[in-house]
């Protein structure tokens, strides 16, 4: 069976695969659906001590949910609800050294280690795109940027929710009382 994962769970492990594939630490990974902005790096990772420089590299990525007609819900023999989802992870790779970072983790994940890895643990490579290459202004700062994404496909599995008391599931009136009221009337 194709093993199960959860929503934060699947962010936990992309981001550690790609920071042990990239050779960086997970703590220049930064989750932008959660930080925005020109100073993402000052006030929230912990590193007010250690600034960065062009000469670091840091990557900020955001997971976004693919309705590209490959997302499917299935009823499992044991009555749980399983769903087959995609998720694109855009990654903007910043630094001098972003070129090859980005070469690093294109390569490595398109390696049959990495992708029994995420496999295992629930997460399925559908592709990954090669580095496209811009220059991007931060605190009049010019920085060497690469764009790459990762598309995934992912399985949920929940129980389902019993709602056999309740006629709609919204009123909280049972079917016998939604009966005795429709039949008084």
């Amino acid at each position: 069976m194709i093993p199960s994962i959860t929503y934060d769970n699947i962010i936990r492990k992309i981001k550690s695969t790609l920071a042990t594939q990239a050779e960086l630490s997970q703590k220049l990974f930064f989750n932008a659906t959660s930080i925005r902005g020109a100073d993402i790096f000052n006030s929230n990772t912990g590193l007010e001590s250690e600034p960065l420089w062009t000469s670091n590299v840091f990557v900020v990525f955001e997971m976004l949910e693919d309705d590209n007609g490959k997302n499917v819900v299935l009823h499992e023999q044991d009555d749980s609800i399983s769903s087959i989802s995609s998720f694109k992870f855009n990654l903007k790779i910043y630094g001098d050294e972003c070129h090859n970072v980005s070469q690093k983790i294109l390569m490595r994940f398109k390696t049959e280690e990495v992708a029994l890895d995420l496999r295992n643990s629930g997460i399925f490579i559908d592709s990954i795109s090669f580095p496209t290459c811009i220059n991007e202004f931060i605190n009049n700062t010019l920085w060497a940027r690469c764009d790459m994404s990762l598309n995934i496909q992912v399985r949920f599995n929940i129980n389902p929710v019993d709602t056999t008391p309740y006629a709609d599931g919204i009123s909280g009136i049972t079917i016998d009382e939604f009966s005795k009221i429709k039949n008084n009337s």
